[in-house]
């Protein structure tokens, strides 16, 4: 059995987790007979789905096939584009169930190549409800890449906020929260009322949780009761 037998018989059975740690396993001449392969079996999947009453499959075999062309195509650029496939990219009300597979996959690249990946993917968000939003937020903390500077990236992270046990450490707080006073950022109010770079105190590598309190008070921002709650604090009145 070739690689692209076993990569193909588990796209078919739609385990992307099976998949994902077979491609994370893949030397190079696996994965280049693997993207060799790719564009004529999609081909095929799409044909079928567009027989009459299968459209529900859709959704079976496109995480699979994102998921392979993540672990297979050989350059950044061309992973990006594939993920970002109008027959593959979920549908803004389609909740991912293949992110933790795709960062298996991504994670087994050389660190060159996955910041290269991130960025590009970061930069193709255009509304914190793009599809792949949830991706590349997850690939930069995991990842520790620096996040570009891109307006519609910081609107999706404020938009998202993390838990409250961890805003203050969230690795992604002292590259974006600067970002959250742009007023393409924030839409405005956040222009006014956002924390600026002089916010952090001189010497400290941390943003404090008063700033990221206080930081945002836009519609789509943080308000003062919910940041400082977030923090656990109590909120100022």
């Amino acid at each position: 059995m070739t690689a692209w037998d076993e990569v193909r018989d588990l796209i078919d059975g739609c385990d992307v987790d099976k998949l994902a740690a077979h491609l994370a396993g893949l030397d190079d001449a696996g994965r280049q007979e693997v993207a060799r392969e790719l564009p004529g079996h999609l081909k095929l999947l799409r044909q079928e789905t567009a027989a009459p009453g299968l459209w529900a499959r859709r959704g079976d075999w496109a995480e699979p096939m994102r998921v392979a062309g993540a672990g297979s195509l050989g350059g950044a650029a061309a992973v990006a584009t594939w993920l970002n496939r109008r027959d593959l990219a979920l549908l803004e009300w389609e909740a991912p169930g293949d992110t933790e597979a795709l960062i298996e996959v991504i994670s087994a690249r050389e660190p060159q190549w996955q910041a290269d990946l991130v960025t590009r993917l970061a930069l193709r968000i255009r509304t914190p409800d793009s599809p792949g939003t949830s991706l590349v937020l997850t690939l930069l903390r995991r990842t520790g890449v620096t996040p570009p500077q891109h307006d519609p990236l910081v609107a999706a992270w404020v938009a998202v906020p993390p838990s409250a046990s961890r805003l203050c450490k969230d690795p992604l707080l002292d590259a974006l929260l600067p970002g959250s006073s742009r007023p393409r950022a924030s839409a405005g109010p956040c222009a006014r009322n956002g924390a600026s770079r002089s916010a952090r105190p001189p010497g400290s590598a941390r943003w404090p949780c008063s700033a990221a309190r206080d930081g945002c008070r836009g519609r789509r921002c943080w308000t003062a009761a919910s940041a400082a709650s977030y923090a656990g604090e109590t909120p100022r009145t």
